[in-house]
């Protein structure tokens, strides 16, 4: 069986599952979600609870009673016989070395714990078609349904990212916050294909974005919808027909599930604030990118 550690926000685990989703059924083995991070993080890290219950997903969580110590120098022996193609019998730990696409988890055998967070859909993309069924909600609200009846061809989501981006110091530096020029510069971008386009923000901090918040264009807010938590509201992004992201995994999938071929994806070129962060697997080809 393939067992994933789970670790951040919604989009994190996302990204986790899917990436243990895809091992999972090319060795047609059970996926096990490990919750023990959630429930003991680490002193700086923002609290963060198991958030893909609303989903139609596939695995089951892995009691606490269940768990195996994980050793760094176990996992790093692991990684260095699987570089060198040696079999490994019984569970092996396969543990994410920066943030780019390691095709090493290709290797990976049908017994193993996946410890990263996979932020590439290279992990993921042959089963596209299965996570677009997985990833829709088990109970949508009337709420969603009524927000879902008044989109358009010409609605855009934009997603302002603000929260621990802004209130956690480590976050804060770590990841920085989506300038206004971005935003305004994305605006922009999708105007000139899609002139008649209207714009709906979702933010963690919406009375932020009603009074601070310049688009250039006039926008409502998502929140006045009411919609039932961030999974709702990830699934309204992917309703609409465009896609403004923040440097967030959030919007990322949000904009990644918008099965529409015809839609257009702004995301912001600097994902951290550190530039020697590789992320060049991490958007999508199709996507545009902007400073």
């Amino acid at each position: 069986m393939i067992t994933v550690l789970l670790n951040g926000g919604l989009g994190n685990q996302l990204f986790q599952y899917a990436a243990g989703r895809a091992l999972a059924e090319k060795h047609d083995v059970e996926l096990l979600l490990d919750l023990s991070r959630l429930q003991h993080p680490k002193p700086g890290d923002t609290p963060r609870c198991f958030e893909l219950a609303p989903f139609n997903i596939k695995a089951s969580l892995l009691a606490e009673e269940g768990r195996q110590p994980l050793g760094s120098y176990q996992a790093c022996m692991h990684r260095l016989l699987l570089k060198a193609s040696i079999p490994l019998w019984g569970s092996i730990i396969l543990k994410e070395q920066g943030c780019g696409f390691d095709p090493l988890i290709f290797r990976a055998p049908s017994s193993c714990i996946l410890d990263g967070f996979w932020q590439s859909e290279c992990y993921f993309k042959q089963i596209t078609s299965l996570l677009q069924q997985e990833l829709s909600l088990k109970a949508p609200s009337p709420a969603l349904r009524k927000a879902s009846s008044v989109l358009s061809d010409a609605t855009v989501a934009v997603h302002v990212r603000r929260g621990d981006y802004v209130t956690n110091p480590a976050a804060a530096s770590f990841h920085g916050i989506c300038s206004q020029d971005y935003y305004q510069a994305a605006v922009a971008n999708i105007l000139t294909s899609y002139p008649d386009s209207q714009f709906l923000v979702f933010s963690d901090d919406p009375a932020w974005c009603q009074e601070h918040l310049d688009l250039g264009q006039p926008f409502r807010l998502a929140a006045d919808f009411g919609l039932n938590g961030s999974a709702e509201e990830l699934v309204l992004i992917s309703r609409c027909a465009h896609q403004i992201i923040a440097n967030s995994s959030f919007s990322w999938w949000g904009a990644w599930l918008n099965p529409s071929p015809h839609k257009l994806v702004v995301a912001p070129c600097r994902w951290f604030t550190d530039p020697a962060i590789t992320t060049n697997d991490l958007l999508p080809e199709t996507w545009v990118r902007l400073p």
